[in-house]
């Protein structure tokens, strides 16, 4: 990915400089973005921590779903791919899975069904329940959201189970359902109700 001219007229002159920076930090051995750049003029600035790789390039490409025109050299498709497969090689986060929902939904790509059922799983087993940090929990509701908004008929948000044991505290039980307000904005209005699992329908 590196040395090639990236700059297009449909992108911002900011968005096509950041463009720039990330194909430097673009590793072509792994097919990913290393998330630790050095400036110090050493002969490889690129230091690879791969599940923070990983996480990092979700991140990349959920923000690639805003890009105008992406460079050519950039295949959205098999990066994700890619990279969302190794969420279950290495030691990451589970909000890293939340990402992967978000940016998936995003770019309009299915994530592998053997990640589907992992984050399934995941959702499903009462005795990891309590493990969830606040922004595991936080990121895997958004990511099912995004995913609910492109197929409402395979994703539902239901959380009464975290709620039953005491992840979400009673006073703050909400829905989350999509609303459009002026210029075709879809946005999410939180309304206070009494249930709110994440669970995840695998068709």
């Amino acid at each position: 990915m590196n040395n090639r001219d990236i700059s297009t007229p449909a992108n911002s002159p900011l968005v096509d400089y950041a463009l720039k920076g990330l194909d430097r930090c673009w590793l072509p051995e792994f097919g990913r973005w290393s998330h630790i750049y050095h400036l110090d003029s050493r002969n490889r600035p690129n230091e690879s921590v791969p599940q923070s790789d990983v996480f990092y390039t979700l991140n990349v490409l959920l923000g690639m779903a805003r890009v105008r025109r992406v460079p050519r050299n950039i295949n959205l498709s098999e990066t994700f791919q890619q990279n969302v497969r190794h969420l279950l090689t290495m030691p990451v986060s589970k909000y890293a899975f939340g990402v992967a929902l978000w940016a998936g939904a995003e770019l309009r790509l299915a994530l592998p069904d053997d990640v589907l059922h992992h984050i399934d799983g995941m959702l499903s087993d009462k005795s990891q329940w309590r493990s969830f940090r606040a922004q595991d929990l936080g990121m895997i509701v958004v990511g099912m959201v995004a995913q609910a908004r492109v197929d409402r008929r395979k994703w539902r948000l239901d959380c009464s189970h975290f709620c039953s044991i005491g992840i979400i505290p009673h006073r703050d039980y909400f829905s989350m359902r999509p609303s459009v307000h002026g210029g075709g904005t879809h946005l999410l209005r939180l309304k206070p109700i009494c249930c709110l699992p994440a669970t995840l329908m695998v068709n």
